[in-house]
Protein backbone atom coordinates (compact mmCIF):
# COMPACT_ATOMS: atom_id res chain seq x y z
CA UNK A 1 0.00 0.00 0.00
CA UNK A 2 1.47 3.31 -1.15
CA UNK A 3 0.41 6.87 -0.39
CA UNK A 4 1.63 9.07 -3.26
CA UNK A 5 2.29 12.77 -3.02
CA UNK A 6 4.35 13.92 -5.97
CA UNK A 7 5.06 16.77 -8.34
CA UNK A 8 5.65 15.79 -11.97
CA UNK A 9 7.14 17.99 -14.70
CA UNK A 10 5.83 17.52 -18.25
CA UNK A 11 8.26 19.39 -20.50
CA UNK A 12 8.18 17.42 -23.77
CA UNK A 13 11.77 16.17 -23.24
CA UNK A 14 12.45 14.39 -19.96
CA UNK A 15 10.97 11.07 -18.94
CA UNK A 16 8.57 11.27 -15.98
CA UNK A 17 6.81 8.92 -13.57
CA UNK A 18 3.24 9.11 -12.23
CA UNK A 19 2.16 6.52 -9.63
CA UNK A 20 5.09 4.22 -10.52
CA UNK A 21 4.30 4.42 -14.24
CA UNK A 22 7.06 5.94 -16.39
CA UNK A 23 6.49 7.74 -19.71
CA UNK A 24 8.80 8.98 -22.44
CA UNK A 25 8.37 11.70 -25.03
CA UNK A 26 8.68 11.21 -28.78
CA UNK A 27 9.78 14.61 -30.02
CA UNK A 28 7.38 16.28 -27.54
CA UNK A 29 4.54 13.85 -28.24
CA UNK A 30 2.86 11.11 -26.16
CA UNK A 31 0.08 9.05 -27.68
CA UNK A 32 -1.29 7.48 -24.50
CA UNK A 33 -0.66 8.79 -20.99
CA UNK A 34 -2.53 6.43 -18.65
CA UNK A 35 -1.77 6.65 -14.95
CA UNK A 36 -3.84 5.18 -12.13
CA UNK A 37 -3.44 3.86 -8.63
CA UNK A 38 -3.20 0.18 -7.79
CA UNK A 39 -5.60 -1.43 -5.33
CA UNK A 40 -5.01 -0.20 -1.81
CA UNK A 41 -2.98 2.83 -2.92
CA UNK A 42 -3.85 6.46 -2.26
CA UNK A 43 -2.36 9.36 -4.05
CA UNK A 44 -2.05 12.95 -5.10
CA UNK A 45 -0.09 14.27 -8.04
CA UNK A 46 0.70 17.77 -9.21
CA UNK A 47 1.37 17.90 -12.95
CA UNK A 48 3.29 20.96 -14.16
CA UNK A 49 3.36 21.58 -17.91
CA UNK A 50 6.39 23.38 -19.35
CA UNK A 51 7.55 24.07 -22.89
CA UNK A 52 5.84 22.55 -25.95
CA UNK A 53 3.84 19.31 -25.52
CA UNK A 54 1.36 17.25 -27.56
CA UNK A 55 -0.66 14.49 -25.83
CA UNK A 56 -3.35 12.51 -27.59
CA UNK A 57 -4.83 10.84 -24.49
CA UNK A 58 -4.20 11.76 -20.85
CA UNK A 59 -6.29 9.47 -18.65
CA UNK A 60 -6.13 9.50 -14.85
CA UNK A 61 -9.42 7.96 -13.72
CA UNK A 62 -9.83 4.66 -11.93
CA UNK A 63 -10.53 2.93 -8.64
CA UNK A 64 -9.05 3.71 -6.20
CA UNK A 65 -9.44 7.37 -7.07
CA UNK A 66 -6.60 9.85 -7.08
CA UNK A 67 -6.61 13.63 -6.91
CA UNK A 68 -4.59 16.00 -9.06
CA UNK A 69 -3.54 19.54 -9.71
CA UNK A 70 -2.72 20.23 -13.35
CA UNK A 71 -1.17 23.59 -14.09
CA UNK A 72 1.30 25.39 -16.36
CA UNK A 73 4.50 27.32 -16.04
CA UNK A 74 5.68 29.67 -18.75
CA UNK A 75 4.42 29.61 -22.30
CA UNK A 76 4.53 27.14 -25.14
CA UNK A 77 2.70 25.35 -27.92
CA UNK A 78 0.59 22.84 -25.99
CA UNK A 79 -2.23 20.50 -27.00
CA UNK A 80 -4.15 17.68 -25.27
CA UNK A 81 -6.73 15.89 -27.37
CA UNK A 82 -8.55 14.09 -24.53
CA UNK A 83 -8.06 14.80 -20.84
CA UNK A 84 -9.79 12.32 -18.51
CA UNK A 85 -9.70 13.70 -14.99
CA UNK A 86 -9.18 11.58 -11.85
CA UNK A 87 -12.23 10.38 -9.95
CA UNK A 88 -11.02 11.85 -6.69
CA UNK A 89 -11.27 15.41 -7.98
CA UNK A 90 -8.91 17.88 -9.59
CA UNK A 91 -7.83 21.47 -9.96
CA UNK A 92 -6.92 22.35 -13.55
CA UNK A 93 -5.47 25.71 -14.59
CA UNK A 94 -4.37 25.73 -18.23
CA UNK A 95 -4.28 29.21 -19.78
CA UNK A 96 -1.95 28.20 -22.68
CA UNK A 97 -2.92 24.61 -23.40
CA UNK A 98 -5.47 23.88 -26.10
CA UNK A 99 -7.81 21.03 -25.20
CA UNK A 100 -10.21 19.21 -27.45
CA UNK A 101 -12.18 17.12 -24.91
CA UNK A 102 -12.22 17.22 -21.10
CA UNK A 103 -14.08 14.59 -19.09
CA UNK A 104 -14.52 14.02 -15.38
CA UNK A 105 -17.32 11.72 -14.24
CA UNK A 106 -16.73 11.57 -10.49
CA UNK A 107 -15.26 13.92 -7.91
CA UNK A 108 -15.27 17.69 -7.66
CA UNK A 109 -13.35 19.48 -10.40
CA UNK A 110 -12.21 23.10 -10.63
CA UNK A 111 -11.19 23.88 -14.21
CA UNK A 112 -9.90 27.14 -15.74
CA UNK A 113 -9.15 27.07 -19.46
CA UNK A 114 -7.55 29.85 -21.45
CA UNK A 115 -7.99 28.40 -24.95
CA UNK A 116 -11.00 27.29 -26.98
CA UNK A 117 -12.26 23.85 -25.91
CA UNK A 118 -14.55 21.67 -27.98
CA UNK A 119 -16.25 19.57 -25.31
CA UNK A 120 -16.30 19.48 -21.50
CA UNK A 121 -18.25 16.73 -19.76
CA UNK A 122 -18.40 16.59 -15.97
CA UNK A 123 -20.32 14.23 -13.70
CA UNK A 124 -22.10 14.22 -10.36
CA UNK A 125 -19.67 16.32 -8.36
CA UNK A 126 -19.73 20.00 -7.47
CA UNK A 127 -17.71 21.31 -10.39
CA UNK A 128 -16.45 24.71 -11.53
CA UNK A 129 -15.57 25.57 -15.12
CA UNK A 130 -14.06 28.83 -16.31
CA UNK A 131 -13.38 29.44 -19.99
CA UNK A 132 -11.63 32.51 -21.37
CA UNK A 133 -11.81 31.83 -25.12
CA UNK A 134 -15.09 29.99 -25.35
CA UNK A 135 -15.86 26.49 -26.52
CA UNK A 136 -18.38 24.31 -28.28
CA UNK A 137 -20.22 22.39 -25.55
CA UNK A 138 -20.13 21.99 -21.76
CA UNK A 139 -22.23 19.27 -20.11
CA UNK A 140 -22.38 19.65 -16.33
CA UNK A 141 -23.61 16.79 -14.16
CA UNK A 142 -26.02 16.67 -11.26
CA UNK A 143 -24.01 18.51 -8.63
CA UNK A 144 -23.95 22.15 -7.65
CA UNK A 145 -21.89 23.55 -10.49
CA UNK A 146 -20.43 26.91 -11.49
CA UNK A 147 -19.70 27.90 -15.08
CA UNK A 148 -18.01 31.21 -15.83
CA UNK A 149 -17.71 32.37 -19.43
CA UNK A 150 -14.99 34.98 -19.11
CA UNK A 151 -14.43 35.47 -22.83
CA UNK A 152 -15.24 34.10 -26.25
CA UNK A 153 -18.33 32.13 -27.19
CA UNK A 154 -19.17 29.02 -25.21
CA UNK A 155 -21.80 27.83 -27.61
CA UNK A 156 -23.80 25.35 -25.52
CA UNK A 157 -24.01 24.70 -21.78
CA UNK A 158 -26.24 22.06 -20.22
CA UNK A 159 -26.81 21.61 -16.48
CA UNK A 160 -28.49 18.56 -15.03
CA UNK A 161 -30.29 18.73 -11.68
CA UNK A 162 -28.54 20.69 -8.96
CA UNK A 163 -28.17 24.24 -7.74
CA UNK A 164 -26.04 25.75 -10.48
CA UNK A 165 -24.51 29.16 -11.21
CA UNK A 166 -23.72 30.57 -14.63
CA UNK A 167 -21.69 33.78 -14.98
CA UNK A 168 -21.40 35.47 -18.37
CA UNK A 169 -18.80 38.23 -18.32
CA UNK A 170 -18.96 41.41 -20.36
CA UNK A 171 -17.69 40.78 -23.87
CA UNK A 172 -18.40 37.03 -23.75
CA UNK A 173 -21.33 35.16 -25.31
CA UNK A 174 -23.23 31.89 -25.28
CA UNK A 175 -25.67 30.54 -27.83
CA UNK A 176 -27.66 28.19 -25.60
CA UNK A 177 -27.76 27.42 -21.88
CA UNK A 178 -30.13 24.77 -20.52
CA UNK A 179 -30.63 24.03 -16.83
CA UNK A 180 -32.91 21.27 -15.60
CA UNK A 181 -34.36 20.91 -12.10
CA UNK A 182 -32.62 22.91 -9.41
CA UNK A 183 -32.28 26.35 -7.90
CA UNK A 184 -30.10 28.13 -10.43
CA UNK A 185 -28.46 31.55 -10.58
CA UNK A 186 -27.62 33.26 -13.87
CA UNK A 187 -25.47 36.40 -13.88
CA UNK A 188 -25.43 37.78 -17.41
CA UNK A 189 -23.18 40.78 -17.96
CA UNK A 190 -23.64 40.79 -21.74
CA UNK A 191 -25.82 39.54 -24.56
CA UNK A 192 -26.60 35.89 -25.27
CA UNK A 193 -28.65 33.58 -27.45
CA UNK A 194 -31.05 31.37 -25.50
CA UNK A 195 -31.42 30.59 -21.79
CA UNK A 196 -33.75 27.81 -20.61
CA UNK A 197 -34.35 26.62 -17.05
CA UNK A 198 -36.63 24.01 -15.50
CA UNK A 199 -38.43 23.52 -12.22
CA UNK A 200 -36.89 24.99 -9.13
CA UNK A 201 -36.34 28.58 -8.05
CA UNK A 202 -34.18 30.51 -10.48
CA UNK A 203 -32.60 33.96 -10.37
CA UNK A 204 -31.60 35.74 -13.58
CA UNK A 205 -29.76 39.07 -13.70
CA UNK A 206 -29.18 40.46 -17.19
CA UNK A 207 -27.10 43.64 -17.12
CA UNK A 208 -26.46 44.78 -20.69
CA UNK A 209 -26.46 43.82 -24.35
CA UNK A 210 -29.03 42.04 -26.50
CA UNK A 211 -30.48 38.71 -25.40
CA UNK A 212 -32.42 36.31 -27.56
CA UNK A 213 -34.78 34.45 -25.23
CA UNK A 214 -35.29 33.35 -21.63
CA UNK A 215 -37.64 30.39 -21.14
CA UNK A 216 -38.61 28.80 -17.83
CA UNK A 217 -40.48 25.51 -17.39
CA UNK A 218 -41.36 25.89 -13.73
CA UNK A 219 -43.72 24.05 -11.41
CA UNK A 220 -46.23 25.47 -8.94
CA UNK A 221 -43.61 25.70 -6.17
CA UNK A 222 -41.04 27.60 -8.22
CA UNK A 223 -40.07 31.15 -7.28
CA UNK A 224 -38.24 32.87 -10.13
CA UNK A 225 -36.67 36.33 -10.24
CA UNK A 226 -35.66 37.97 -13.52
CA UNK A 227 -34.03 41.41 -13.57
CA UNK A 228 -32.95 43.41 -16.61
CA UNK A 229 -30.46 46.22 -16.16
CA UNK A 230 -30.80 49.57 -17.86
CA UNK A 231 -28.60 48.60 -20.82
CA UNK A 232 -30.26 45.23 -21.46
CA UNK A 233 -32.61 44.37 -24.32
CA UNK A 234 -34.37 41.00 -24.56
CA UNK A 235 -36.32 39.64 -27.50
CA UNK A 236 -38.51 37.09 -25.70
CA UNK A 237 -39.30 35.94 -22.15
CA UNK A 238 -41.59 33.03 -21.30
CA UNK A 239 -42.08 31.48 -17.86
CA UNK A 240 -44.71 28.88 -16.96
CA UNK A 241 -46.04 28.02 -13.48
CA UNK A 242 -44.68 29.39 -10.24
CA UNK A 243 -44.38 32.81 -8.65
CA UNK A 244 -42.29 35.03 -10.87
CA UNK A 245 -40.89 38.52 -10.37
CA UNK A 246 -39.85 40.48 -13.45
CA UNK A 247 -37.99 43.77 -12.94
CA UNK A 248 -36.94 46.14 -15.71
CA UNK A 249 -34.57 48.83 -14.53
CA UNK A 250 -34.59 52.25 -16.17
CA UNK A 251 -33.96 51.89 -19.90
CA UNK A 252 -34.34 48.10 -20.18
CA UNK A 253 -36.58 46.57 -22.84
CA UNK A 254 -38.33 43.31 -23.75
CA UNK A 255 -40.10 42.78 -27.05
CA UNK A 256 -42.43 40.07 -25.73
CA UNK A 257 -42.89 38.62 -22.22
CA UNK A 258 -45.25 35.90 -20.96
CA UNK A 259 -45.47 35.09 -17.25
CA UNK A 260 -47.14 31.90 -16.11
CA UNK A 261 -50.10 30.85 -13.99
CA UNK A 262 -48.68 31.76 -10.58
CA UNK A 263 -48.95 34.98 -8.59
CA UNK A 264 -46.51 37.12 -10.55
CA UNK A 265 -45.02 40.60 -10.10
CA UNK A 266 -43.73 42.79 -12.93
CA UNK A 267 -42.03 46.16 -12.33
CA UNK A 268 -41.25 48.41 -15.31
CA UNK A 269 -38.93 51.28 -14.40
CA UNK A 270 -38.49 54.76 -15.81
CA UNK A 271 -37.85 54.62 -19.55
CA UNK A 272 -38.10 50.81 -19.66
CA UNK A 273 -40.42 49.15 -22.17
CA UNK A 274 -42.21 45.90 -23.00
CA UNK A 275 -43.86 45.34 -26.35
CA UNK A 276 -46.42 42.72 -25.29
CA UNK A 277 -46.83 41.38 -21.74
CA UNK A 278 -48.92 38.32 -20.92
CA UNK A 279 -49.92 37.52 -17.34
CA UNK A 280 -51.28 34.14 -16.35
CA UNK A 281 -54.25 33.07 -14.25
CA UNK A 282 -52.76 33.97 -10.87
CA UNK A 283 -53.18 37.10 -8.77
CA UNK A 284 -50.69 39.33 -10.55
CA UNK A 285 -49.24 42.74 -9.74
CA UNK A 286 -47.93 45.06 -12.45
CA UNK A 287 -46.19 48.32 -11.57
CA UNK A 288 -45.34 50.65 -14.47
CA UNK A 289 -43.07 53.19 -12.81
CA UNK A 290 -42.44 55.58 -15.67
CA UNK A 291 -42.04 52.86 -18.30
CA UNK A 292 -44.10 51.84 -21.33
CA UNK A 293 -45.97 48.65 -22.28
CA UNK A 294 -47.70 48.45 -25.64
CA UNK A 295 -50.15 45.73 -24.66
CA UNK A 296 -51.02 43.73 -21.51
CA UNK A 297 -53.12 40.55 -21.65
CA UNK A 298 -54.01 38.82 -18.38
CA UNK A 299 -56.17 35.77 -17.80
CA UNK A 300 -58.21 34.94 -14.67
CA UNK A 301 -57.07 36.16 -11.29
CA UNK A 302 -57.29 39.24 -9.10
CA UNK A 303 -54.80 41.49 -10.87
CA UNK A 304 -53.46 44.89 -9.79
CA UNK A 305 -52.01 47.29 -12.38
CA UNK A 306 -50.58 50.59 -11.16
CA UNK A 307 -48.95 53.27 -13.28
CA UNK A 308 -47.01 56.22 -11.91
CA UNK A 309 -45.17 59.22 -13.30
CA UNK A 310 -44.96 58.89 -17.07
CA UNK A 311 -45.72 55.18 -16.93
CA UNK A 312 -48.38 53.85 -19.29
CA UNK A 313 -49.77 50.80 -20.99
CA UNK A 314 -51.25 51.35 -24.44
CA UNK A 315 -53.91 48.65 -24.02
CA UNK A 316 -54.87 46.59 -20.94
CA UNK A 317 -56.97 43.42 -21.22
CA UNK A 318 -57.57 41.75 -17.86
CA UNK A 319 -59.37 38.48 -17.23
CA UNK A 320 -62.17 37.53 -14.88
CA UNK A 321 -61.51 38.41 -11.25
CA UNK A 322 -61.49 41.40 -8.94
CA UNK A 323 -59.02 43.59 -10.82
CA UNK A 324 -57.65 47.02 -9.92
CA UNK A 325 -56.18 49.47 -12.44
CA UNK A 326 -54.65 52.88 -11.69
CA UNK A 327 -53.30 55.00 -14.55
CA UNK A 328 -51.22 58.16 -14.29
CA UNK A 329 -50.28 61.21 -16.33
CA UNK A 330 -50.15 59.65 -19.81
CA UNK A 331 -52.97 58.61 -22.11
CA UNK A 332 -54.05 54.94 -22.11
CA UNK A 333 -55.76 53.78 -25.29
CA UNK A 334 -57.92 51.02 -23.82
CA UNK A 335 -58.77 49.23 -20.56
CA UNK A 336 -60.84 46.04 -20.86
CA UNK A 337 -61.84 43.48 -18.21
CA UNK A 338 -63.96 40.35 -18.12
CA UNK A 339 -66.46 39.36 -15.42
CA UNK A 340 -65.57 40.43 -11.89
CA UNK A 341 -65.78 43.27 -9.44
CA UNK A 342 -63.21 45.63 -10.91
CA UNK A 343 -61.92 49.04 -9.86
CA UNK A 344 -60.40 51.42 -12.42
CA UNK A 345 -58.89 54.83 -11.66
CA UNK A 346 -57.99 56.91 -14.72
CA UNK A 347 -55.34 59.53 -14.00
CA UNK A 348 -54.86 62.97 -15.47
CA UNK A 349 -53.60 61.52 -18.77
CA UNK A 350 -57.05 60.18 -19.58
CA UNK A 351 -58.06 57.12 -21.57
CA UNK A 352 -59.69 56.06 -24.81
CA UNK A 353 -62.03 53.16 -24.02
CA UNK A 354 -62.77 51.78 -20.53
CA UNK A 355 -64.93 48.69 -20.96
CA UNK A 356 -65.72 46.46 -17.97
CA UNK A 357 -67.72 43.25 -18.19
CA UNK A 358 -70.43 42.12 -15.78
CA UNK A 359 -69.74 42.73 -12.10
CA UNK A 360 -70.00 45.40 -9.46
CA UNK A 361 -67.45 47.78 -10.94
CA UNK A 362 -66.03 51.11 -9.80
CA UNK A 363 -64.60 53.68 -12.22
CA UNK A 364 -63.01 56.96 -11.18
CA UNK A 365 -61.77 59.11 -14.07
CA UNK A 366 -59.79 62.26 -13.34
CA UNK A 367 -58.72 62.78 -16.95
CA UNK A 368 -60.85 62.87 -20.09
CA UNK A 369 -62.19 59.51 -21.30
CA UNK A 370 -63.53 58.88 -24.79
CA UNK A 371 -65.92 56.12 -23.68
CA UNK A 372 -66.86 54.23 -20.51
CA UNK A 373 -68.95 51.06 -20.89
CA UNK A 374 -70.06 48.64 -18.17
CA UNK A 375 -72.43 45.68 -18.28
CA UNK A 376 -74.62 43.88 -15.71
CA UNK A 377 -73.95 44.74 -12.10
CA UNK A 378 -74.14 47.55 -9.60
CA UNK A 379 -71.57 49.99 -10.90
CA UNK A 380 -70.19 53.27 -9.54
CA UNK A 381 -68.84 55.63 -12.21
CA UNK A 382 -67.28 59.01 -11.46
CA UNK A 383 -66.20 61.21 -14.38
CA UNK A 384 -64.25 64.28 -13.33
CA UNK A 385 -62.44 65.17 -16.54
CA UNK A 386 -65.24 64.78 -19.06
CA UNK A 387 -66.19 62.04 -21.51
CA UNK A 388 -67.76 61.55 -24.91
CA UNK A 389 -69.83 58.55 -23.86
CA UNK A 390 -70.71 56.83 -20.59
CA UNK A 391 -72.92 53.73 -20.69
CA UNK A 392 -73.80 51.43 -17.81
CA UNK A 393 -75.73 48.19 -18.23
CA UNK A 394 -78.31 46.42 -16.11
CA UNK A 395 -78.18 47.13 -12.40
CA UNK A 396 -78.67 49.93 -9.91
CA UNK A 397 -75.75 52.11 -10.96
CA UNK A 398 -74.40 55.35 -9.49
CA UNK A 399 -72.94 57.96 -11.84
CA UNK A 400 -71.14 61.14 -10.81
CA UNK A 401 -70.73 63.37 -13.87
CA UNK A 402 -68.90 66.70 -14.05
CA UNK A 403 -67.25 69.06 -14.30
CA UNK A 404 -66.00 68.94 -17.89
CA UNK A 405 -69.09 67.84 -19.78
CA UNK A 406 -70.45 64.55 -21.12
CA UNK A 407 -71.54 64.17 -24.73
CA UNK A 408 -73.86 61.29 -23.79
CA UNK A 409 -74.45 59.34 -20.59
CA UNK A 410 -76.78 56.32 -20.80
CA UNK A 411 -77.55 54.75 -17.43
CA UNK A 412 -79.15 51.63 -18.97
CA UNK A 413 -81.53 49.27 -17.21
CA UNK A 414 -81.99 49.44 -13.45
CA UNK A 415 -82.81 52.04 -10.82
CA UNK A 416 -79.88 54.39 -11.30
CA UNK A 417 -78.65 57.46 -9.42
CA UNK A 418 -76.96 60.17 -11.48
CA UNK A 419 -75.19 63.04 -9.77
CA UNK A 420 -74.00 65.98 -11.86
CA UNK A 421 -71.79 68.97 -11.14
CA UNK A 422 -71.72 72.46 -12.58
CA UNK A 423 -70.28 73.02 -16.02
CA UNK A 424 -68.71 75.96 -17.78
CA UNK A 425 -71.18 78.13 -19.68
CA UNK A 426 -70.18 76.60 -23.03
CA UNK A 427 -70.26 72.98 -21.85
CA UNK A 428 -73.09 70.49 -21.69
CA UNK A 429 -74.15 66.94 -21.06
CA UNK A 430 -76.87 64.70 -22.44
CA UNK A 431 -78.19 62.15 -19.97
CA UNK A 432 -80.52 59.24 -20.69
CA UNK A 433 -81.85 57.27 -17.75
CA UNK A 434 -82.84 54.15 -19.69
CA UNK A 435 -85.07 51.53 -18.08
CA UNK A 436 -85.89 51.50 -14.38
CA UNK A 437 -86.66 54.29 -11.94
CA UNK A 438 -83.77 56.71 -12.33
CA UNK A 439 -82.83 59.73 -10.23
CA UNK A 440 -80.76 62.76 -11.14
CA UNK A 441 -79.16 64.71 -8.31
CA UNK A 442 -78.26 68.27 -9.33
CA UNK A 443 -77.43 69.57 -5.86
CA UNK A 444 -73.77 70.05 -6.79
CA UNK A 445 -74.65 72.30 -9.74
CA UNK A 446 -75.32 75.10 -7.27
CA UNK A 447 -77.29 78.31 -7.63
CA UNK A 448 -80.98 78.58 -8.50
CA UNK A 449 -82.02 75.75 -10.81
CA UNK A 450 -84.75 75.81 -13.44
CA UNK A 451 -84.98 72.20 -14.56
CA UNK A 452 -87.62 70.25 -16.43
CA UNK A 453 -87.18 66.52 -16.84
CA UNK A 454 -87.40 65.23 -20.40
CA UNK A 455 -85.95 68.28 -22.12
CA UNK A 456 -82.91 70.48 -22.45
CA UNK A 457 -82.11 72.89 -19.66
CA UNK A 458 -79.73 75.80 -20.03
CA UNK A 459 -78.50 77.07 -16.68
CA UNK A 460 -76.87 80.47 -16.95
CA UNK A 461 -73.10 80.24 -16.45
CA UNK A 462 -73.47 76.58 -15.44
CA UNK A 463 -73.85 74.80 -18.76
CA UNK A 464 -76.53 72.87 -20.63
CA UNK A 465 -78.25 69.69 -19.43
CA UNK A 466 -80.42 67.53 -21.71
CA UNK A 467 -82.36 65.00 -19.63
CA UNK A 468 -84.51 62.09 -20.82
CA UNK A 469 -85.81 58.87 -19.33
CA UNK A 470 -85.22 60.14 -15.78
CA UNK A 471 -88.03 59.84 -13.25
CA UNK A 472 -86.72 61.61 -10.16
CA UNK A 473 -85.04 64.98 -9.64
CA UNK A 474 -83.07 66.31 -6.65
CA UNK A 475 -82.06 69.98 -6.40
CA UNK A 476 -79.78 71.82 -4.00
CA UNK A 477 -79.77 74.88 -1.79
CA UNK A 478 -81.06 77.48 -4.23
CA UNK A 479 -84.50 78.81 -5.04
CA UNK A 480 -85.24 76.14 -7.61
CA UNK A 481 -87.97 75.57 -10.18
CA UNK A 482 -88.53 71.84 -10.76
CA UNK A 483 -90.84 70.11 -13.24
CA UNK A 484 -91.39 66.51 -14.25
CA UNK A 485 -91.79 65.01 -17.71
CA UNK A 486 -95.33 63.60 -17.64
CA UNK A 487 -94.23 60.25 -16.20
CA UNK A 488 -94.40 59.35 -12.53
CA UNK A 489 -91.80 61.69 -11.04
CA UNK A 490 -90.39 62.31 -7.56
CA UNK A 491 -89.11 65.86 -6.97
CA UNK A 492 -86.83 66.95 -4.11
CA UNK A 493 -86.16 70.67 -3.80
CA UNK A 494 -83.59 70.75 -1.04
CA UNK A 495 -82.99 73.94 0.92
CA UNK A 496 -84.31 77.24 -0.44
CA UNK A 497 -87.66 78.53 -1.66
CA UNK A 498 -88.52 76.01 -4.36
CA UNK A 499 -91.37 75.87 -6.87
CA UNK A 500 -92.69 72.48 -7.98
CA UNK A 501 -94.42 72.69 -11.36
CA UNK A 502 -97.08 70.26 -12.65
CA UNK A 503 -99.47 70.14 -15.58
CA UNK A 504 -102.89 68.54 -15.88
CA UNK A 505 -101.52 65.45 -17.70
CA UNK A 506 -98.62 64.94 -15.30
CA UNK A 507 -99.18 61.38 -14.03
CA UNK A 508 -98.60 60.34 -10.42
CA UNK A 509 -95.84 62.47 -8.91
CA UNK A 510 -94.26 62.93 -5.48
CA UNK A 511 -92.81 65.92 -3.62
CA UNK A 512 -90.46 64.52 -0.99
CA UNK A 513 -89.52 67.65 0.99
CA UNK A 514 -92.17 70.35 0.72
CA UNK A 515 -91.41 73.14 3.22
CA UNK A 516 -94.54 74.92 4.43
CA UNK A 517 -94.34 78.68 4.24
CA UNK A 518 -91.36 78.55 1.88
CA UNK A 519 -91.98 76.24 -1.09
CA UNK A 520 -94.80 76.53 -3.63
CA UNK A 521 -96.72 74.12 -5.83
CA UNK A 522 -97.67 75.38 -9.28
CA UNK A 523 -100.61 73.66 -10.94
CA UNK A 524 -100.79 74.62 -14.61
CA UNK A 525 -104.28 74.51 -16.10
CA UNK A 526 -106.16 75.14 -12.82
CA UNK A 527 -108.61 78.04 -12.89
CA UNK A 528 -110.17 77.60 -9.42
CA UNK A 529 -109.47 75.89 -6.11
CA UNK A 530 -112.51 73.71 -6.65
CA UNK A 531 -110.62 71.79 -9.30
CA UNK A 532 -108.08 70.59 -6.69
CA UNK A 533 -108.68 67.78 -4.19
CA UNK A 534 -106.79 66.90 -0.99
CA UNK A 535 -106.84 63.40 0.52
CA UNK A 536 -104.94 62.08 3.50
CA UNK A 537 -102.58 59.18 2.71
CA UNK A 538 -101.09 58.18 6.07
CA UNK A 539 -98.56 60.87 6.97
CA UNK A 540 -98.85 62.37 3.48
CA UNK A 541 -101.40 64.24 1.39
CA UNK A 542 -102.52 63.25 -2.11
CA UNK A 543 -103.30 66.31 -4.24
CA UNK A 544 -105.38 65.65 -7.33
CA UNK A 545 -106.46 67.70 -10.32
CA UNK A 546 -107.55 66.51 -13.74
CA UNK A 547 -105.30 63.48 -14.62
CA UNK A 548 -102.53 64.46 -12.23
CA UNK A 549 -101.88 63.11 -8.73
CA UNK A 550 -99.23 64.62 -6.46
CA UNK A 551 -98.22 62.93 -3.22
CA UNK A 552 -96.80 65.55 -0.87
CA UNK A 553 -94.90 63.79 1.89
CA UNK A 554 -94.86 64.62 5.61
CA UNK A 555 -97.69 67.20 5.70
CA UNK A 556 -101.37 67.21 6.71
CA UNK A 557 -104.39 68.29 4.71
CA UNK A 558 -104.92 71.22 7.02
CA UNK A 559 -101.35 72.38 6.53
CA UNK A 560 -101.27 71.97 2.76
CA UNK A 561 -104.77 73.01 1.65
CA UNK A 562 -103.98 76.71 1.84
CA UNK A 563 -103.86 79.06 -1.06
CA UNK A 564 -100.47 80.46 -0.02
CA UNK A 565 -98.89 77.06 -0.77
CA UNK A 566 -99.87 77.22 -4.44
CA UNK A 567 -99.38 79.10 -7.65
CA UNK A 568 -102.66 78.55 -9.49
Amino acid sequence: MTDYNQTVILNGVDDFTIFDRTFSWDDGFIGRLRARLDDGDTGFAELVIRNDIDIDLAKFNGDPASTMVIREEGTGDRFINLLRLPDGGSEVTLPETELNIVRGFEGDHDIALGQFVNFVQLGEGDDALRVSEGGRHAAMGGGNNIVEIAGGNLQNVKFESGDNTLILREGAFFESVQANDGNNTFVLEDGFGQLTFGSGSNEVTFARGYGGSITGYSNDDSVNSITLGGDAALRSLGVSNGRDTLTLDAGASIEQAQLGSGDDVAIVGQGASIGALGLGSGDNRLQIEGGQIDGVLAFGGDDVVRMSGQGRAEVLQLGGGANEVVTAGRFVQGIYTFEGDDRVTVGSGGAGMVKLDAGNNTILARGFVDAVVTFDGTDAVSIGGGARYVGTGDGADTLLLGYQGIALADAGQGDDLIRVGFLAADQGMRIEGGGGIDTIDMAFVGGDLDVTLGQGNFLEERGFYALSGIENLIAGRGADRLAGDGADNALTGGDGADVFVFDRDGGSDTITDFTLGEDLIRLDGVSSAAQVSFDRQGDDVLVGYFDTEILVQSVTVAQLARVDNFEL
